[in-house]
């Protein structure tokens, strides 16, 4: 993974995350990665705020009318939602950077669970960034 895949999150910060939301407690993850307690509390801190400063910044650019919130209901098949999903962008004079299958990829990749027969079993909220970049809301 890429300094740039991370975003505003350290290595580190990531893979603490994602120990927590395994259900390990602050000190299994002090103890598993051989640091402090405190220390795990610092990075989670430091952590939450900068996803909190990313969700408002999207929040902030959505607002603006810069973005573009795309909503996929329940029961749409994959398919239909990367036609969507090409269709508000091109509505809104976006250029995305990723063909019909990368999108259709990006989809399944985060739908975790909540495809059936390659239709999703709830809403998945969806954001075009003003550069093409496709994001979970």
């Amino acid at each position: 993974m890429t300094k740039q895949d991370l975003g505003l999150l350290t290595p580190r910060q990531l893979e603490i995350l994602k120990l927590a939301s395994e259900g390990f407690t602050q000190a299994d993850i002090a103890e598993k990665l051989h640091t402090s307690r405190q220390n795990v509390y610092v990075l989670i801190t430091r952590a939450r705020r900068n996803i909190a400063k990313a969700q408002r910044t999207i929040l902030l650019i959505q607002n603006l009318g810069i973005a573009v919130r795309v909503r996929i209901p329940k029961d749409t098949h994959i398919l239909d939602a990367a036609k969507e999903v090409i269709f508000k962008a091109d509505k809104e004079r976006i250029r995305i950077k990723d063909d019909a299958l990368s999108i259709t990829a990006f989809l399944r990749s985060r739908a975790r669970g909540n495809m059936e027969s390659g239709r999703f079993t709830k809403d998945l909220d969806l954001i075009i960034m003003p550069n093409g970049e496709i994001m979970l809301a």
